[in-house]
């Protein structure tokens, strides 16, 4: 592994997340402007929490879990499903509250992120104005297996997650404006999950003859692995001797 300087990488699966879909339907409660209050799913994979005086009058919200989304490109659901949060008021339907946020708490399983990197998880909605999904974050309790945000407005809502990297591996961040400065790093990931560096190109070029199969990752997910070490020279790649010395190694 890793930093050991084995020359045999085995062959490991792209780990593959099979969709878990709640049965849960949808859950409703109508709730005072002055007492707040909240509204959970039967089965406990979403609650949501309204404090006191984020309305300002008594108003009906609804969790309605869907199969029914755009899928996003570079994150898996959690679940296989996402949740349409809705809020009406005497007819009239409520989408932002600017007085008070309100709190998400998703819950999940481990059969539901299996194949996921548990630290990568976090709330996402979906801007129907850009047709894409944006990151909230939250706060992971890795113990109780929930994750909980806070928002003022409604749309759709997910939990997502990044797919663990597989031992074997070859990773980088992926570069932006913020980060140029560390993100040309690259690193092997060992079969202890651990990331470990590559002190410079030429240690890189004994193991391999170009970047191509180096896979870029965020920060957040780079960050789970824990640096182990370095690589070392391929072994058999070099040969090295004493100025003072005849011998050759």
């Amino acid at each position: 592994g890793g930093g050991g300087g084995s020359a045999y990488v085995a062959p490991v699966e792209t780990p593959v997340v099979t969709p878990v879909v709640s049965t849960s339907a949808v859950a409703s409660a109508t709730l005072t402007a002055s007492t707040g209050g909240s509204v959970s799913l039967t089965d406990s994979s979403e609650s949501l929490t309204v404090p006191a005086g984020a309305v300002n009058a008594d108003t009906a919200f609804s969790i309605t879990p869907t199969t029914s989304y755009t899928a996003p490109t570079k994150t898996t659901l959690v679940g296989g499903q996402a949740y349409d949060f809705k809020a009406d008021a005497s007819g009239t339907s409520v989408k932002n509250f600017t007085t008070k946020d309100l709190t998400m708490t998703f819950t999940y399983t481990a059969d539901q992120i299996k194949g996921l990197n548990e630290s990568t998880l976090a709330v996402y909605y979906f801007d129907t104005t850009f047709n894409k999904w944006i990151k909230i974050g939250g706060t992971i309790d890795k113990t109780a297996k929930t994750i909980t945000a806070t928002t003022n407005h409604f749309t759709l809502f997910a939990i997502m997650g990044e797919e663990v990297v597989a031992s074997g591996s070859l990773v980088k961040i992926k570069c932006d404006s913020t980060n140029k400065d560390i993100c040309a790093a690259v690193y092997y990931v060992g079969s202890d999950g651990k990331r470990y560096v590559f002190p410079n190109e030429k240690t890189y070029k004994t193991w391999y003859s170009d970047f191509t199969s180096v896979k870029e990752i965020t920060a957040g997910a780079m960050a789970a692995y824990k640096i182990g070490g370095n690589v070392t020279y391929r072994p058999g790649m070099k040969m090295v001797k004493i100025t003072s010395d005849p011998k050759v190694y």
